[in-house]
């Protein structure tokens, strides 16, 4: 195998993992994503560490369970598992489908959606959201009710 082929290699295993690769992207939204949920279970009038929202979640997984120590109150169990994250997962897909559809809505001319719309469409919802989270979090009158705003 010549020095030609193995840089060639390199050069293609190093493209494939392109900051700007759909699957760097996807993994990245993912981590973003997870971080924010758990964030977002975190925070509330009893506040409970990361670890133990973990803990939780991961414990209501039937082959997890038996690898997990409960060193949680079932007070903080009901918490997560009945009140915060159920209302984390149902605004998450609300706040997704309510975007989508409004993309959708904003790109249809004449019944037909061009490509260019769809583009335009998504960027100015983006920015639309945006602004009303950035309102939502200027008017909040106590640094607390800035944090709940946000998570």
């Amino acid at each position: 195998m010549g020095t030609l082929e193995v840089t060639k290699r390199k050069m293609n295993l190093s493209s494939s993992l392109h900051l700007r690769s759909p699957v760097f992207l996807t993994w990245w939204m993912l981590i973003i994503l997870t971080i924010s949920m758990t964030i977002s279970v975190m925070v509330g009038a009893v506040t409970i560490s990361p670890f133990t929202v973990w803990k939780v979640t991961l414990s209501k997984i039937s082959f997890m369970e038996p690898y997990i120590i409960a060193d949680w109150s079932r007070a903080e169990q009901q918490i997560i598992w009945e009140l915060r994250f159920p209302r984390v997962i149902l605004a998450a897909v609300v706040g997704a489908l309510v975007s989508v559809l409004l993309v959708f809505i904003l790109s249809q001319v004449q019944g037909r959606i061009s490509t260019v719309r769809l583009l335009l469409a998504g960027i100015a919802v983006s920015m639309m959201l945006s602004a009303v989270t950035s309102y939502i979090v200027i008017s909040a009158p106590r640094e607390e009710g800035i944090r709940d705003a946000m998570f």
